[in-house]
């Protein structure tokens, strides 16, 4: 944890320097809690369920997250723990000025930001808030505002809760709120005692039904993993505060949780931004990139006592002393820290990881997500991410947008955004609606093996099965880590001819280069080989990749074709440039 680091984050805060999905907020003028700035829209106040996200036309892709998630106010713990290294810097003055101005322009329930999921989020900064500045010292009447935003809240999600057959990340925000509320007002506010009970029934339910056995979330999206991992995490400590003994189950899953953000996490401290991601955040004490989980990983390292998770975080989370007290900076001293295992495979969460000093693999062999649904997961089974002596060589494509703009949204979460096969143009499954997505590639066979110098990884899926003449399509992928090596193998079971297209999306700064029948892709100074042996068609398209929500690069996309007849192998290599 470093004490001039949070006072510089806090510093920008003070100065408005915020980006918000992309598009920094104006700097100067009222805060624009009811508008899109990035296009000058604003939403006119109206009863929350007034409001249609998906509206279409537009005449602009104006996004009603922007307004939406600086509402969700992540950004003010952020801003009063400067008070704990600088308490001569008004920091606590700062922040509450800010909740009392969002209050002020926010009627309950009749403005845009009135979203349960919305008001979830911002219930739980609103807590750490109050919660931090109690701990900093007496403010006396200057909380008193902030403190009745805790009712207010409250008694919003406990009407608007988000309850489905299939439950995922919001309704596991409407149970976090509820239990964080209930405990800091039970015994000053009547209704505050049924919140919390509820919630603490229903959350370790949730975690069993949201976090499969083996830790990987079932929405299948690793930013929504973080999220839901860390409002767990956050219902983990607040529970045990309060004395409410979280079962050993919950205990082992979210210690499971943890260890697949660590696993998942690159040599450059990042994780591939797999599935949708739109930045949101429980955990909001350290300023990381979106794909950074690894405040989340130290968290989980002194929460179960785990030196694996340590080795991974490497710093003390700034979010440890006020969840943790001051203990937990002698505690995190006295945790060893150990490397993490070189080889995972997630069997119910199909996914399959393998990871040198400076090398690593994310390969999918899992079903769509949510249940099968689809949900914030994309048509990316057999994709895989690709790390190369510390360059992010072939990577996912991310996703930069949701509600705002659906054709841009179908095409990254589409098979060809991804880095797996198309087969006749099709769909690895049907895309209906915003949000679903057909079950129909449902993995088999899968199986890894590490002999502790390379992994082996394969499954089979039959997405192309719908196909007038029936496709199977089985991925086989070998890695060495240390030799900086892979091989990919593609085997498709058909009758008849079938247009083949295999996909690469590469890092915005590889740089790539035809040569024979083969390809250099150049990054950094260092160069590798990419080789096939099968009569492909071999393209470079321009194409276009997302670390973020809202953000946009232009990266290379390598396109191998083929027209096949009956049941073909196609194989590909990627190697170090021998020059």
């Amino acid at each position: 944890m470093d004490a001039e680091r949070l006072v510089a984050h806090a510093r920008r805060i003070e100065r408005r320097e915020l980006d918000v999905l992309g598009a920094p907020i104006p700097r100067t003028g009222a805060w624009p809690w009811h508008t899109d700035w990035r296009w000058n829209h604003t939403w006119a106040p109206a009863h929350f369920r007034s409001y249609d996200p998906y509206e279409t036309p537009r005449p602009c892709p104006y996004d009603i997250r922007r307004p939406w998630e600086l509402s969700r106010l992540g950004f003010i713990p952020a801003l009063i723990q400067a008070a704990a290294v600088d308490p001569r810097g008004g920091w606590p003055e700062g922040g509450i000025a800010i909740v009392e101005d969002w209050a002020r322009r926010n009627p309950l329930a009749y403005s845009v930001a009135w979203d349960p999921m919305e008001a979830s989020m911002r219930a739980i900064s609103l807590v750490a808030t109050v919660e931090m500045l109690t701990a900093l010292g007496d403010h006396g009447a200057a909380i008193t505002g902030p403190l009745q935003q805790l009712a207010t809240h409250g008694e919003f999600v406990w009407r608007t809760l988000e309850y489905t057959d299939v439950r995922g990340n919001h309704y596991a925000a409407n149970l976090v709120a509820l239990l964080l509320l209930g405990l800091s007002l039970d015994g000053s506010y009547p209704e505050a005692g049924k919140w919390w009970r509820f919630a603490a029934r229903d959350i370790e339910r949730e975690v069993e039904l949201q976090i499969l056995p083996d830790g990987v979330d079932f929405e299948k999206s690793l930013a929504y993993h973080r999220l839901v991992t860390e409002l767990f995490v956050l219902a983990l400590v607040a529970m045990s505060h309060a004395g409410l003994a979280p079962s050993p189950s919950m205990r082992k899953r979210l210690q499971a949780a943890c260890t697949y953000s660590a696993m998942c996490t690159r040599p450059d401290g990042l994780t591939p931004n797999v599935g949708d991601s739109d930045g949101a955040r429980a955990l909001s004490f350290d300023a990381a990139d979106s794909r950074d989980h690894r405040e989340l990983i130290g968290l989980g390292a002194l929460l179960f006592a785990d030196p694996g998770l340590k080795g991974v975080a490497s710093r003390l989370p700034s979010a440890a002393p006020w969840l943790m007290g001051r203990q937990a900076v002698a505690s995190w001293a006295d945790l060893r820290a150990e490397q993490p295992p070189d080889f995972a495979h997630f069997a119910d969460g199909g996914v399959v990881v393998a990871r040198g000093s400076r090398s690593y693999l994310w390969f999918d062999v899992g079903e769509v997500g949510l249940a099968g649904r689809g949900g914030h997961g994309h048509n990316d089974l057999m994709s895989f991410e690709l790390m190369l002596d510390g360059v992010p060589l072939v990577i996912d494509a991310g996703c930069p947008v949701y509600s705002a703009d659906r054709e841009t949204r179908d095409l990254f979460r589409s098979t060809a955004y991804h880095n797996g096969v198309r087969v006749d143009g099709q769909e690895l499954a049907p895309m209906t609606g915003w949000w679903r997505i057909g079950n129909d590639a449902t993995p088999s066979g899968v199986a890894a093996v590490w002999d502790g110098e390379r992994v082996t990884a394969e499954a089979t899926h039959g997405g192309y099965r719908r196909l007038p003449d029936p496709v199977w399509h089985t991925r086989r992928i070998t890695f060495a880590p240390g030799a900086g090596a892979l091989e990919c193998i593609d085997s498709l079971r058909c009758r008849e001819g079938h247009l083949v297209e295999r996909y690469l999306h590469l890092g915005p700064e590889v740089v790539v280069t035809r040569q024979g029948d083969g390809a250099r892709l150049t990054a950094k100074g260092t160069g590798w080989t990419l080789s096939w042996d099968d009569g492909a068609r071999f393209s470079v398209e321009e194409g276009t990749v997302s670390s973020g929500y809202g953000v946009k690069q232009s990266a290379s996309v390598l396109v191998l074709t083929n027209t096949i007849e009956r049941d073909t192998a196609l194989r590909f290599t990627i190697t170090r440039a021998s020059d």
